[in-house]
Formats: C-alpha cells, structure tokens, sequence
C-alpha cells in the first residue's frame, strides 16, 4: 500500500506547504529535531540524504491550470524563469489535455539567475499550465515564473 504524506510547517508562514508521494510511511514525526518515517520495515531518518536509494531524488514544481479570463486559445511567446540550479531541467507547457511540449535548461550555476526559454508553436490552447522538474536529481531552486502570452483570435 502506498501513502501519501502533507507536511505542513505551523511555525512559520512563509515556508510553502509540501507534498512527498511515493513515501510507503504510516507515520511522520519530527523526534529530537530530526524528521523521521516509519512503516513495517523500521523507522527512517528524512531529508539527510541527497539520493533515494542510490537514485537521484525527482522533483518539481506544477502550477494550476488556468485560462487567464478568456475563453481564446493561447500560445507561449516565452518564459521567463528566476532561480538556480547545479543540473538540467525541464520545462513543460500543458495547453488543454494535450501531451507536454518540453524545453530542457541547461545549468544556471549555483547562484540566483534568470533565463529566457522560447515559447513552442505546438504549445496551444486555452488552457494552460506549467511544470518545472528536475535531472538526475539535480538541486533547484525557483523565485520567480512569468509567461508571455500570445492571445489567439479563435475561441475554443
């Protein structure tokens, strides 16, 4: 059976709320400052590990689906991304319910820098939605996502 674990940091405000899937734990606690999982298997020390097993950890970042206040189709002009990363990413667009058009970034050095990504002429509806996921389990770090529109003059 698998679990899905919420944390949720009640002391202070401004850190994001954090979902982990896959973590086959019944339970999570934070036990002498250190965070731990438990299941059948035994208790688990989190987050002082940069691999899972060995492999690199999967991350990433997916923004709400949303039609920005017009019923028109929509195309990415570009984006626009503000943060760091020690490896490659990957940048996808969702438009309606078809398959991703993806760009890869390459690495942006381990300081806090911006980058331009070219919209794809593919990338086209009137729904939209962005993701940011990680390579190999490389670092990464997002401040900031703004995306250029082009409004289409067709309805959908």
């Amino acid at each position: 059976m698998n679990y899905l674990g919420l944390c949720v940091n009640m002391e202070n405000a401004k850190f994001p709320v954090t979902q982990y899937v896959g973590w086959d734990f019944n339970s999570i606690a934070c036990f002498n400052g250190k965070h731990i999982g438990a299941n059948s298997d035994g208790v688990f020390e989190l987050g002082e590990s940069t691999t899972d097993d060995g492999k690199g950890i999967k991350a990433w970042i997916k923004t709400p689906t949303h039609d920005y206040g017009s019923a028109h189709q929509k195309r990415v002009r570009s984006a626009y991304i503000g943060g760091e990363t020690d490896g490659k990413l990957t940048f996808s667009i969702f438009a309606d319910e078809q398959d991703p058009v993806l760009a890869q970034i390459e690495k942006t050095g381990q300081k806090q820098s911006g980058l331009r990504i070219p919209g794809n002429r593919k990338a086209k509806g009137r729904f939209l939605s962005y993701e940011i996921a990680n390579s190999a389990g490389c670092d990464f770090s997002i401040d900031s996502l703004e995306v250029i529109l082009m409004i289409l003059s067709r309805h959908t």
